[in-house]
């Protein structure tokens, strides 16, 4: 299709359509996003049937592509994303058609102002029966930790037993998994994240150490290809066994969050992890502001995936 301006009224019909793409450009004769200040280009999405599943790719060089998708009768937005990929200034949605929703897609940048041309790709497919219940960003919903915990255990399904740690908890059936026994003991996971506050009071019990290794001596002693690494490693920027999350600069915690979602201790202080009595092996991948480092990247690949089973033994 050629360039062309949209406005609220034009109409992408997915009825007979695989795929498609067009260009337009954003303009200071657009109206502007609400959310962002910046300016958008709506399109009216027609002609989706149930359980489809729908990929919209933005992709522009003039300013940091952006996409929305907005529930046309209420305004209410289902979803939205900035990076296609890390490092990235494309866009990319797909999300499955549910029955009786008006789609209205948003094309817009990140930053206020901006301008210039794009191009919009779309594609459809229909969703495998067996996959209708599997949601791109979600998986397939919750997770139920005791009939998980269950299964792999070989027994009945676990009693249901509430506790005071947090309705989340409760809601996915965690404590009914503890009331068994089964609370993360001699498991270990490895977070590759920003790092992890390993002083964090909630985590800092539950941190792995390497035991093979001695602390501060500059040698390589477990033979690991890391020297000093006594609870992990840090991939960006220069090698370092120091994964902090919180470094004066790079403040932001993610990793940290993280880890404490899996693995924070059942202590009647802050929040309970999933699995309270795991260990937390930091790995960190991640700079600051979420910027992925391409070394990190590599360096991960060839050596931190493989990082729990060469950090002092086969886990």
């Amino acid at each position: 299709m050629g360039r062309f301006k949209a406005s609220t009224s034009t109409v992408l019909n997915f009825k007979s359509l695989r795929t498609s793409s067009l260009q337009g450009d954003l303009s200071p004769a657009d109206a502007r996003n609400q959310q962002w200040r910046s300016f958008k280009d709506d399109y009216a999405l027609t002609g989706l049937r149930d359980n489809q599943q729908i990929q919209i790719n933005l992709r522009s060089t003039a300013f940091d592509a952006y996409l929305q998708l907005v529930d046309r009768r209420t305004g209410k937005l289902l979803a939205q994303n900035d990076d296609a990929y890390p490092r990235s200034s494309d866009a990319r949605l797909t999300f499955k058609v549910r029955q009786g929703t008006q789609y209205t897609l948003r094309v817009t940048s990140y930053e206020r102002d901006k301008t210039g041309r794009y191009k919009l790709q779309a594609s459809v497919k229909a969703i495998a029966p067996h996959l209708r219940n599997f949601d791109a960003n979600y998986g397939y919903g919750l997770i139920n930790a005791s009939a998980a915990v269950a299964r792999a255990a070989g027994q009945n399904l676990f009693v249901n037993a509430p506790s005071k740690q947090g309705w989340n908890l409760d809601l996915i059936n965690a404590p009914a998994a503890w009331a068994q026994g089964y609370s993360g003991q001699g498991i270990i996971v490895a977070v590759l994240d920003t790092g992890v506050n390993y002083n964090h009071p909630d985590l800092a019990a539950n941190l792995w150490v390497n035991d093979r290794e001695v602390a501060n001596n500059g040698i390589d002693d477990d033979g690991n290809g890391f020297a000093d690494d006594l609870r992990g490693w840090s991939f960006v920027d220069t090698d370092s066994n120091d994964p902090m999350d919180f470094d004066g600069s790079d403040n932001i915690g993610h990793g940290t969050h993280v880890a404490g979602t899996i693995a924070a201790l059942n202590n009647n202080f802050g929040i309970t992890g999933v699995a309270p009595n795991a260990k937390i092996m930091p790995l960190r991948v991640i700079g600051g502001a979420m910027i992925y480092s391409p070394n990190a990247s590599m360096l991960t690949w060839q050596r931190g995936f493989v990082m729990p089973l060469i950090m002092g033994r086969e886990y």
